[in-house]
């Protein structure tokens, strides 16, 4: 296996530094448990732009309007930005799904392919003799 070249992925050509044999190794964190709390704060957030956009509006002469107005256009901008990329993760997920297909069925083809040339060279045979 090669090794990866890194210049390749660094905005400048400069290649970094090599890690020193005595620097600390990042321990493992347990997905579990940040998959947890990802969920909660997630949640948590979730129910906090709930309650901004739940807000009414004052009356636009009241000095907390554009404050509010801008909380709850942020909020909202949050919620579907947040809600485009889960929709763009599940297309994804749906079109990779096709490739095992797809490969079963180039190989069943492929297969019928060489049964048909199979039979094809076994004519040519009887045809000579």
């Amino acid at each position: 296996m090669r090794e990866i070249d890194l210049r390749y992925f660094l905005d400048d050509e400069e290649e970094p530094a090599p890690l020193a044999a005595d620097a600390p190794v990042p321990v493992p964190v347990g997905d579990a448990s940040l998959a947890g709390k990802l969920a909660r704060v997630a949640s948590t957030a979730l129910d906090k732009l709930n309650e901004v956009l739940a807000i009414p509006l004052p009356d636009p002469s009241d000095a907390s309007f554009g404050n509010l107005s801008r909380a709850q256009t942020a909020a909202a901008n949050t919620a579907i930005g947040a809600q485009l990329r889960v929709g763009e993760a599940a297309m994804r997920a749906r079109h990779d799904d096709v490739m095992p297909r797809l490969l079963d069925i180039l190989e069943r083809e492929q297969r019928k392919l060489e049964l048909a040339d199979r039979q094809r060279i076994q004519v040519q045979e009887k045809v000579r003799e």
